[in-house]
């Protein structure tokens, strides 16, 4: 059957046993058994160029801070019997900041790795998206002085080619590894404000990994005071997550915040976001509490128990927009979220502007600026209209 995983929040096979038990299948979990089968000479074929082991490599590391730590943990043993070689280390060096890299590459020399071009655009690339222009020029220099010659990668990447969308897209790209991929992503955004390079979408996009409200609101005062400030979408994003909390009177507070700094219009746009969040009688009020509980309590990224109380709701007939809108906080990628309007749209259940300006959002911080012209599409069919965020998420989208 297929359902969703409890820990990765994506639908995954699984196997059902006669007494009922179920046990997830995964490509992790096949690799883990060829190399337990094997040993891990399983990989020493690769240094005559196969791609089997990087494949495995990048699938370990796609599944997360475990995964990454097991890829770490081949990898290192690679470097020990002598049988990695400069594909093996490109892959592992993407999972690493700047800092990071160059130590890395330090290390592949001293086992006698030679680098390739394709390793060099992933430093040079590094650490343009950090703003280290002035080191990734010595870099450029010391490739060449090891006879390798720049693609148009690298040199795209020093003219800052379409580089507000690949910080965004790194960013987002972390994030969706979690565990360390979320510490590269800070380490990323980091990086970039130190070095004058942030927008504010980057920020909007990095503030999702904020571990509250409050967290939210010492972000924003930092990137404030480097001359960034914030939009629509970053007060929207702060009220939300009170209402997630249950400080309703702290969100309706930064809705005054917007109107006493001249931001009449989007005030209006986030108080219809906050009474779309707000729960009209005990019944849903009950249903709120449940979800947000759910939800504020989520360990290791397990959504499932948000989604199983959702999901009653909609089988009782009991789910509304209001609860529907809570959900977006169980969603992290676009796909999830269309998970949501799917399951609202089978229980004739209309979703609301907040979910497909949340849809617009992640399409955005995913780079699939395409899909968002589809979106509209939909919303057009299901008359849902845009409002002032909607608007400031397709002026970034056609931006970039």
């Amino acid at each position: 059957m297929v359902g969703m995983h409890p820990v990765h929040t994506t639908n995954c096979f699984f196997l059902v046993r006669p007494d009922g038990s179920m046990e997830d299948f995964s490509y992790r979990k096949c690799v883990d058994g060829i190399v337990e089968r094997f040993d891990i000479k399983f990989f020493s074929p690769l240094n005559s160029g196969s791609k089997i082991g990087t494949l495995a490599l990048q699938k370990l590391i796609n599944q997360g801070l475990q995964g990454e730590q097991e890829a770490w943990q081949i990898y290192n043993d690679m470097l020990d019997r002598g049988v990695a070689n400069e594909y093996h280390s490109t892959v592992m060096l993407k999972t690493c900041g700047g800092d990071q890299q160059r130590s890395m590459l330090s290390s592949m020399r001293s086992a006698g790795i030679t680098p390739t071009v394709a390793t060099y655009n992933t430093l040079v690339s590094t650490l343009v998206l950090e703003g280290r222009l002035n080191e990734a020029e010595e870099l450029l220099e010391e490739m060449q002085e090891e006879g390798v010659e720049p693609d148009n990668r690298i040199k795209e990447a020093l003219r800052g080619f379409d580089l507000p969308m690949s910080r965004l897209k790194e960013l987002t790209r972390h994030q969706q590894r979690r565990g360390a991929g979320e510490d590269q992503a800070l380490q990323l955004f980091e990086y970039m404000l130190s070095n004058g390079v942030l927008e504010t979408v980057h920020m909007n996009a990095t503030m999702r990994l904020c571990q509250g409200s409050q967290e939210q609101r010492r972000m924003l005062e930092r990137v404030q005071a480097k001359g960034v400030e914030p939009d629509l979408f970053t007060w929207t994003t702060i009220i939300s997550q009170l209402m997630l909390e249950g400080l309703e009177s702290e969100a309706e507070g930064v809705i005054e915040e917007m109107r006493a700094a001249g931001l009449g219009a989007d005030a209006e746009t986030a108080e219809e976001m906050l009474r779309g969040l707000q729960g009209r009688d005990s019944q849903e009020e009950e249903a709120l509490a449940m979800l947000r509980d759910a939800l504020l309590d989520i360990k290791k990224y397990d959504t499932q128990k948000a989604w199983n109380i959702f999901e009653d709701l909609l089988y009782d007939g009991e789910a509304t927009e209001v609860l529907a809108n809570m959900m977006i906080h169980a969603c992290s990628s676009s796909k999830q979220l269309r998970r949501l309007t799917n399951r609202m749209l089978d229980a004739e259940l209309v979703p609301s502007i907040d979910v497909y300006n949340a849809i617009l959002s992640q399409l955005l911080f995913e780079g699939r600026t395409d899909q968002a012209l589809s979106t509209l599409d939909e919303m057009e069919v299901l008359k849902i209209d845009s409002n002032a965020l909607t608007v400031c998420l397709l002026d970034e989208i056609r931006r970039f």
